[in-house]
């Protein structure tokens, strides 16, 4: 696994970032008590947080509560736009496509950091190729991280 990191001298006007980890690098995972998560999540060792830089503005941040006949579930949907397009970040993707169980960390705008997924409920990764116009659209791939769940994803204060 590996970091996506913009085009070196791309992407003028900035970008954020997403930190995802496949769900095999993950040893514990923390009770969510009240919304938040009650210690840090703890790692294998050697394993880390992995980043995705992204198109600034095209970050998309959706969890979505629905009623179903065996209670809550919260749609959750993190999604954004990779700026270039070479053989390393095409490998990198297909990689992570199937692989496809992650967890992911995401500071949004209100400045609280967001967990989504865990050790039961994992995230699945898709991508396409996109082309268009304007910033967002030149060179890139649109990606996402979805998943149902069965409580709102967690605040991650450490």
């Amino acid at each position: 696994m590996e970091d996506i990191l913009r085009p070196e001298g791309s992407n003028p006007g900035g970008g954020l970032k997403v930190e995802f980890t496949p769900l095999y690098n993950v040893v514990a995972f923390p009770e969510n008590v009240d919304v938040e998560l009650t210690a840090a999540i703890t790692f294998k060792a050697g394993a880390r947080w992995f980043v995705i830089e992204v198109i600034e503005n095209t970050l998309d941040y959706n969890c979505e509560p629905k009623e179903t006949d065996a209670g809550q579930i919260w749609d959750f949907k993190l999604s954004g736009v990779i700026r270039g397009d070479s053989l390393l970040l095409k490998r990198a993707l297909s990689k992570m496509a199937i692989m496809n169980a992650f967890i992911v960390k995401y500071k949004e705008n209100a400045g609280l950091t967001i967990v989504g997924g865990n050790l039961t409920e994992r995230l699945e990764f898709t991508y396409k190729k996109r082309s268009g116009n304007g910033m967002a659209g030149l060179r890139s791939y649109a990606f996402t991280f979805s998943a149902i769940l069965t409580n709102e994803p967690p605040v991650y204060t450490f």
